[in-house]
């Protein structure tokens, strides 16, 4: 039995700490830690404009700055209407910074994506009017579940807290 225990020791012993496959994980986790930023503000810039065009809206992102666990940053934010002859819908920012939330609270409690939400110097012109009605699609009616499913799939990614820094806002509404 003893013999048997020292050969395992001895086996233990002789066995090399695998520093090549050490060197290799860390090379690799550094690489992938430089160039985070860059392939997630071009995953982010794709994705907001693929958002924008579905809704009907242009938009325009100067720089994004985004690494994991950080805010999130906007610089120079335009938003136009694509059609003009239907809304006059403009919205230009200085900055919008977007906190992610806690990752154990989004993956296991349910929490908000966005923790805050922090705009700068906007200038906006928001046109509530209605479009030609005739160009609208007619929208199906959901039931109450699938209604109360889709408004907190969207309160998922809503920021809980909003904050506007030096606003210039005009709405255009119906019968003004």
């Amino acid at each position: 039995m003893t013999s048997r225990m020292k050969t395992l020791v001895d086996e233990q012993r002789a066995r090399p700490i695998p520093w090549r496959s050490l060197l290799v994980l860390a090379t690799c986790a550094l690489v992938i830690w430089l160039i985070h930023p860059a392939v997630f503000s071009s995953v982010l810039r794709l994705t907001l404009d693929r958002a924008a065009r579905e809704a009907g809206l242009q938009l325009e992102v100067g720089e994004i700055r985004a690494r994991l666990s950080q805010p999130i940053v906007f610089d120079r934010v335009r938003v136009r209407a694509t059609n003009a002859d239907e809304s006059q819908t403009a919205v230009d920012a200085a900055r919008v910074e977007l906190s992610p939330g806690r990752l154990w609270s989004i993956l296991f409690d349910g929490g908000r994506f966005f923790r805050a939400a922090i705009i700068q110097d906007v200038r906006a012109v928001l046109d509530l009017r209605r479009g030609d009605n005739r160009q609208r699609k007619p929208v199906a009616q959901a039931n109450q579940r699938d209604q109360r499913t889709q408004r907190e799939r969207m309160l998922h990614w809503l920021p809980e807290y909003v904050a506007v820094q030096r606003a210039n806002l005009e709405l255009l509404a119906a019968g003004q």
